[in-house]
Formats: C-alpha cells, structure tokens, sequence
C-alpha cells in the first residue's frame, strides 16, 4: 500500500508511544507482538577503521538507510539482528571486516 502511494516502507513507529504496562497486557492476553531495536532519528556518525570518518548527512527519516529493526519475531525466536550480536559477543568478537565494492 505504501509502495503504491510513493511513501517509505520503513516501520512507521506506531507503536512506540505504547506504555510498557500496556504492552504486558496486550502480551498477556496473545495479541502478538515483535521487539524493535529503536533507531536514532539521525544517522549516527563514527570513525571505520577501514574507510575513516563516516558522515552521512541524513536528517530526515527517510532517507535513512536503517530502521528500527526486528529483533525478537512473534514466534519468540531472535532474528538475524539480535541473533549475531549475540553470538560475536559470546565469542568475544572485537572487530569485523565487512566485504566492499
């Protein structure tokens, strides 16, 4: 629907003024849910040991290149996001090496 109206597909954020009282309720009674990674509204900037300062001057949300990510789907298992993370850091992963073009 989105994609037809010409507008962002990224998560809109609906959610997100949900109080945590009222999301346990709503996870009590089986309505289904996923966990979200929230996102800055600015792309943050960092230093890459590989290509040095990164600086993207994006300021408006969509143009952003992430999302607030789904980190935990209904079914309760962890995706990719949250899964990796976890398994570099239980294996003491410090730094990694990204492929480029």
């Amino acid at each position: 629907m989105r994609t037809k109206e010409g507008l962002h597909t990224a998560y809109d954020r609906k959610c997100t003024h949900i109080k945590k009282g009222e999301s346990d309720e709503k996870a009590a009674k089986g309505d289904a849910f996923v966990i979200r990674l929230k996102a800055e509204d600015r792309y943050p900037k960092f230093r890459d040991l590989v290509h040095g300062k990164v600086n993207k001057d994006m300021n408006k949300r969509s143009e952003v290149l992430f999302e607030d990510s789904i980190l935990m789907k209904t079914d309760g298992f962890p995706t990719y996001h949250l899964a990796n993370v976890v398994d570099d850091h239980l294996m003491d992963i410090t730094h990694v090496i990204r492929g480029s073009v």
